[in-house]
């Protein structure tokens, strides 16, 4: 004669008394598991176990001709009608009721102190079959539902009606003969892992899940919030993946990785799926050309020119063109004008002008899947992981995973410092076929050249930004710009005008900086300098220097440190710094000064000239003078009043004329008094004249051996004073008031 057991999942009674011995199954797993399926291999009969407990019971039942009974107790939980049921609460205490579905989920529950006493409550659920479990005063019972009728979905009507949290679920009792195979099931989210074993009196069941990590802090609304300079005063951040999209739901989204791509699966009309290449300024626009749809293609390329031009590119009047300007994309803030193709220069300026630009990418290769990798401007590299900067010095697919090859581990510590990764995709040729996966990078930019459109393209061994034709299939990388959020760290808060229409503000001291730490500041006071200590200008020297050769900003390998002998060496033969990444202000970030790089600049000697005689008022606006003994010119913002008790004699020639002490300083510095001290001038590791001359660089260019500076002394103010580029001048920086 068989022998009957039964799985215990919420509460199980059987009819008539019988000796019985419990078995335990344990389940174990590296999450919390949300549910389990244990279902008889041989009667397929199955029993779905919820809550938290990772433990049930077994009731071996001595007596073998015994069926299981009714799971519930009629004077505490019953069925009065369909939708309704009546608990009877013996005495006052917290009465708990689930509603479970049959699949696993727990459709309501409601939990409620009430008073001894019979409760009918209004089951709120959609036509199916449920268990309902009910607490109270020590009791616990579970009744099989089989609703007939709809009702509100999710409330539990006793009272005050009350809304309630939708959670886990059970299934009905199962029964099963000894030593049958049972298959247990797990889920853990939308995971599932299938375990199969025989029951004894103490099993252990192991289940496995892929831990789903959260996307780290950096990752917000579909955006890489860490900052990628695109020009000298421009930032953007990367979206989270590669742009997608589907056709039959009109739906736009990023991929949920970086890593993540379509790829062959690119998706020709009749594919219901996502797709992720795109032929140029596909966005949707019906903006003048033939070709726009993103789920199509034309074999011709003047069908791609944007309102019938090929000129229009996919900004100004035509940037609807541009996928992230016209859509909204659904996991990226789901709302149009958020996102934007960046231009070629822009990604020219990525690679090659930002600040260690040749540093800040690199190809990579991360579980198999090649791309290249780009860091931000303010990157720091996590511990225990590596980075090669550059390409391979060879092309092929297996080049990658030779400069960089990362596990997934790893590349999650990159992505959680702010790395972006571009996959290299590959292409949709014109005939609809897919070439070069895992080998090429092609990304659209927003501008055109000619009749072609530009492109950033990239192998293992380079890459480029130039034209192609409009009517290949490629990928898109979308960015948002970042607001210019303007610190006031750093800052002297009172205007100067430099210009008929611009006014600037002026640094809190002159420019220092380390070589061996690489870290730029402002002086902390005004009069404070470095003196004879630079004379130790070398690139290991742990200290800070202030006199600088002209353009020596760090970019182009031109830094502040080096030696030439030829004055024409510096700004790689430009003309201006203005306005270009030899300006000190523009290509470092000041860490005392707001720390971001692009927030300040050089003064060009047109605005100091400006400043210093022609603003309104000028000639009572400067003059010598000594700050706790040092020498220096008094320049005074605009709308000055001479604080009380303090004096101020303007253009007077003597140093000793406008003298103060540290405290009178202060006071003046908190009307906008700007002080620059006598600094003197390097020649190679000599200085001289520190006490008796000033001489501050301009932005500007002179000839091939000079530039322009602020020069001055006791006899002369002279700010288009000629200086040959390698002699080490002073360096003060503004910020222009917007």
């Amino acid at each position: 004669m068989k022998k009957l057991y039964s799985f215990l999942g919420a509460l199980l009674v059987a009819t008539g008394l019988f000796a019985q011995t419990n078995y335990t199954c344990t389940f174990s797993a590296n999450v919390p598991i949300d549910s389990v399926q244990v279902k008889s291999v041989v009667s397929g009969e199955a029993k779905m176990l919820y809550g938290s407990d990772n433990v049930i019971t077994l009731k071996k039942i001595e007596k073998q001709d015994v069926a299981v009974a009714t799971v519930g107790n009629s004077a505490f939980l019953q069925q009065t009608a369909n939708n309704t049921v009546a608990v009877n609460v013996e005495t006052a205490s917290l009465l708990n009721l689930t509603l479970y579905s049959a699949n696993g989920t727990v459709v309501a529950r409601y939990a409620n102190n009430v008073n001894a006493g019979q409760y009918t409550f209004q089951v709120g659920a959609s036509v199916g079959v449920y268990v309902l479990v009910a607490s109270a005063n020590g009791q616990t019972a579970s009744l099989k539902l089989s609703l007939q009728e709809n009702a509100q979905a999710g409330i539990f009507e006793v009272a005050t009606a009350e809304s309630v949290a939708f959670l886990k679920s059970a299934d009905d009792v199962i029964t099963f003969n000894e030593g049958e195979t049972f298959e247990f099931t797990g889920y853990y989210k939308k995971q599932t892992d299938v375990k199969t074993s025989t029951i004894t009196e103490n099993t252990t069941i192991e289940f496995e899940f892929e831990i789903e990590k959260p996307k780290p802090e950096i990752f917000e609304n579909g955006a890489i919030k860490a900052a990628f300079s695109i020009s000298m005063n421009q930032k953007i951040y990367f979206s989270q993946g590669n742009l997608q999209y589907q056709a039959k739901t009109d739906t736009w989204r990023f991929a949920e990785h970086q890593l993540s791509s379509i790829g062959a699966l690119y998706s020709l009309p009749e594919n219901d799926g996502y797709i992720d290449l795109f032929c140029f300024g596909t966005s949707g626009w019906s903006g003048g050309a033939v070709a726009y749809q993103p789920d199509k293609y034309s074999k011709q390329n003047s069908d791609y020119y944007i309102g019938g031009s090929p000129a229009n590119d996919l900004t100004g009047e035509y940037a609807n063109a541009d996928w992230g300007v016209y859509n909204a994309i659904s996991n990226g803030g789901n709302q149009a004008g958020l996102w934007r193709t960046l231009t070629n220069e822009e990604f020219s300026y990525i690679m090659k002008n930002r600040r260690d630009a040749s540093k800040k990418y690199g190809i990579a290769s991360i579980e198999g899947i090649n791309g290249l990798i780009l860091l931000p401007d303010n990157w720091v590299l996590p511990e225990g992981v590596s980075f090669t900067s550059g390409t391979s010095d060879y092309y092929g697919k297996y080049r990658y995973q030779e400069v960089n090859n990362y596990t997934y581990a790893e590349w999650e510590k990159l992505e959680e410092n702010g790395a972006v990764f571009f996959p290299a995709v590959g292409e949709r040729d014109t005939d609809g076929t897919y070439l070069f996966e895992n080998e090429y990078g092609n990304y659209w930019t927003s501008s055109v050249r000619g009749v072609s459109a530009e492109l950033f393209h990239f192998t293992s061994n380079e890459y480029s930004v130039g034209p192609i034709g409009r009517l290949y299939g490629m990928s898109v990388r979308l960015a948002q710009n970042v607001k210019r959020e303007v610190s006031d760290e750093g800052v002297i808060k009172a205007p100067f005008s430099v210009s008929e229409n611009k006014r600037v503000n002026f640094s809190m001291g002159n420019l220092q900086y380390n070589p061996n730490v690489d870290v730029w500041r402002f002086a902390e006071q005004q009069y404070d300098l470095i003196g004879n200590e630079n004379s130790n200008i070398s690139s290991s020297y742990n200290g800070f220097i202030d006199l600088f050769s002209w353009g020596t900003s760090g970019f182009n390998s031109i830094y502040p440190y080096s030696e030439y002998n030829r004055a024409y060496a510096f700004n790689d033969e430009e003309k201006n710094i203005a306005e270009t990444n030899y300006d000190w202000g523009v290509y470092n970030p000041i860490s005392n000064g707001g720390n971001s790089n692009g927030l300040w600049r050089t003064l060009t000697a047109e605005e100091w000239s400006y400043l210093i005689n022609e603003r309104k008022e000028a000639d009572k606006l400067y003059s010598r003078g000594n700050i706790e003994g040092i020498n220096g010119i008094i320049l005074l913002p605009d709308n000055w009043t001479t604080p009380s008790l303090l004096q101020f004699t303007h253009q007077s020639d003597d140093w000793n004329t406008n003298s103060y002490s540290a405290e009178d300083w202060n006071i003046m510095q908190s009307k906008g008094a700007v002080f620059l001290p006598a600094n003197g001038y390097r020649r190679g590791k000599i200085l001289y004249g520190d006490g008796g001359y000033g001489n501050y660089w301009s932005a500007s260019f002179l000839d091939d051996y000079n530039s322009y500076n602020v020069h001055f002394n006791t006899e002369e103010i002279v700010t288009n004073h000629r200086g040959d580029r390698e002699t080490g001048f002073g360096v003060r920086l503004v910020r222009d008031v917007e």
